[in-house]
């Protein structure tokens, strides 16, 4: 279910040269602002019965990644739901279709966001 941006380890290594540690916040900060569309468009497209799988998906911080994910994991609802069961063999997916509707919105977002980050610690330097 993973989506990786490309480039994002080319970008890494070359905002090191500032310092690892605020390269490394610059380019989380950046992927954080670029994974809302898509936290926001599976909130819309996800099935609704009581609202706690909407309010499981959220954007996680986890070492030197970002994750969009729900915290629910006994039972796996959010698994059956978007690949279905033996009763419900097609399943409502709305992880996957969020992930690919958001693709291009996600790299904007994310270029934007980390320049816009990158021209306040380099005043008059446009990127």
């Amino acid at each position: 279910m993973a989506k990786s941006v490309k480039g994002a380890g080319i970008l890494l290594r070359d905002l090191r040269k500032l310092t690892p540690a605020v390269a490394e916040e610059i380019l989380l900060n950046g992927l954080e602002v670029g994974a809302m569309p898509t936290r926001n468009r599976w909130r819309q497209l996800a099935p609704y019965k009581t609202g706690m799988y909407r309010r499981s998906i959220q954007i996680v911080r986890e070492q030197h990644r970002i994750v969009i994910g729900t915290d629910i994991v006994k039972p796996p609802y959010p698994f059956w739901l978007e690949f279905g069961t033996k009763r419900m063999p097609k399943g409502k997916p709305s992880a996957r279709p969020a992930i690919d509707q958001t693709e291009e919105t996600v790299k904007a977002n994310t270029r934007k966001a980390v320049r816009q980050q990158l021209e306040k610690m380099l005043p008059g330097n446009k990127l």
